[in-house]
């Protein structure tokens, strides 16, 4: 097994590179720590395959989503918060779908979490 424990196989607050032979290449963030949300889209890859984008999920009101970019080497290019700044107390989205158009635009599509439910969202 190429994890380090059983229990990190199931982690979904990091995310992994694994090699075609199964085994980890990196894990972002390093070692124990976590991301503060679970990631929720699939991974989007740049035009030129230079960049992994992701997506978290807002958990609650606290903690926003976020859109990340990555290096194929693990390294954090960027990371964007993501709040629904027309609701009541700027509430979170929920980025179910990424995708990265030919110049490079990435696209994502989910759900605003806010006080009276939730409502369908591009970002």
């Amino acid at each position: 097994m190429p994890w380090p424990n059983a229990d990190e196989a199931h982690e979904t607050h990091a995310l992994y590179a694994v090699s075609r032979a199964a085994k980890l290449v990196w894990r972002y963030p390093a070692k124990e720590a976590r991301l503060p949300n679970q990631l929720y889209a699939a991974p989007a890859l740049s035009p030129d395959g230079k960049t992994l984008y992701v997506a978290t999920r807002g958990g609650d009101f606290t903690i926003p989503g976020t859109v990340m970019a990555f290096d194929l080497k693990g390294g954090l290019r960027w990371s964007t918060d993501l709040k629904l700044e027309a609701r009541p107390l700027k509430p979170n989205v929920q980025v179910h779908v990424l995708a990265v158009g030919a110049d490079g635009t990435i696209f994502g599509g989910g759900w605003g979490l806010h006080l009276g439910g939730s409502s369908p969202v591009a970002v």
